[in-house]
């Protein structure tokens, strides 16, 4: 009887190892509204503004420069600076619930390589190549939100790429008021 079950058992096994390596969705409520509220106010939000979102949320490289930089610069508290932190530290994956009346397209990785295909070598005819199949400006990466203990102030990165040369990165603190997130702080993460 037991041998019955063996290979069975250790299928399930194996099939649970490999969930936990793939990427978590992001499924908090309270963190699509961060993102909502951010993307509403930075670009807008009606039927006609269409917005392409890199589908992966990479982990964070170097955790040690990123403390530092945003607890001089920010001058935040510990709990959302841990939780920012925490978030971050593996790889995710954006569902569509972002809860705007804008179309959103999320692009995977196999997405971006075929338009890298697609196009060649010119990075100036990926981009062309892109705006066409999707209709914006370019690409919005986010990062996983750090919330305070009482998630009343959140902390999120947002990067913008419109070009080969052409993007930048801010971290946004903000406070929750009234039922939205509000942007209190900002500060530039990158640039090219």
């Amino acid at each position: 009887m037991i041998r019955q079950f063996l290979p069975a058992a250790i299928l399930l096994v194996i099939l649970s190892s490999v969930q936990i390596l793939t990427a978590q969705n992001v499924d908090g409520d309270e963190e699509y509204s961060v993102y909502r509220d951010l993307i509403s106010m930075l670009y807008g939000d009606n039927h006609t503004v269409q917005f392409a979102l890199e589908k992966r949320i990479r982990p964070k490289q170097d955790e040690a420069a990123t403390r530092k930089y945003l607890a001089k610069k920010l001058s935040i508290s510990a709990d959302i600076l841990d939780a920012y932190v925490e978030a971050n530290r593996s790889e995710s994956e954006l569902m569509n619930n972002f809860g705007l009346r804008s179309k959103i397209h999320l692009i995977d990785d196999a997405g971006m390589r075929r338009l890298w295909n697609a196009a060649g070598d010119s990075a100036e005819e990926v981009w062309k190549a892109f705006r066409e199949e999707y209709q914006t400006f370019g690409v919005i990466t986010l990062s996983r939100v750090g919330f305070n203990r009482t998630r009343s102030t959140a902390l999120i990165e947002l990067g913008e790429q419109t070009g080969w040369l052409g993007g930048e990165g801010t971290y946004y603190l903000m406070k929750k008021e009234r039922g939205r997130w509000i942007v209190r702080k900002k500060l530039c993460s990158w640039i090219s």
